[in-house]
């Protein structure tokens, strides 16, 4: 299963390859120490609609279980993951605006 822990390994083995050396050289990182990225993929979006609430805070590509509880608005009452197999939580808005892109699921590819 794919986790933030995994996703910061990914993104550190991106910086690592940004270091200079000292003489200004850009570093080789062996090919040990870098993690293979994950692609993913945003298949739906959640607007925020009347009564948006987010069950508990969730941090940027959290990933949440197929059938997870979410949020909650009052048009559909408790939101669950619909994704099968689970999903990453992208870009999870921390200032609800009636209408606009609450959160996106994504699935790893």
């Amino acid at each position: 299963m794919f986790t933030v822990s995994r996703a910061a390994a990914v993104i550190s083995s991106f910086l690592r390859l940004q270091v200079l050396q000292e003489d200004g050289a850009f570093a080789t990182p062996s090919s040990q120490s870098l993690v293979k990225p994950i692609t993913m993929v945003c298949t739906n979006v959640e607007r925020v609609s009347t009564g948006f609430q987010w069950l508990k805070k969730f941090p940027e590509f959290h990933f949440v279980a197929e059938e997870e509880p979410v949020f909650r608005d009052a048009e559909r009452g408790v939101v669950k993951c619909p994704v099968e197999g689970g999903a990453f939580i992208v870009m999870p808005t921390a200032q609800p605006v009636m209408g606009e892109e609450a959160l996106f699921w994504a699935s790893v590819k």
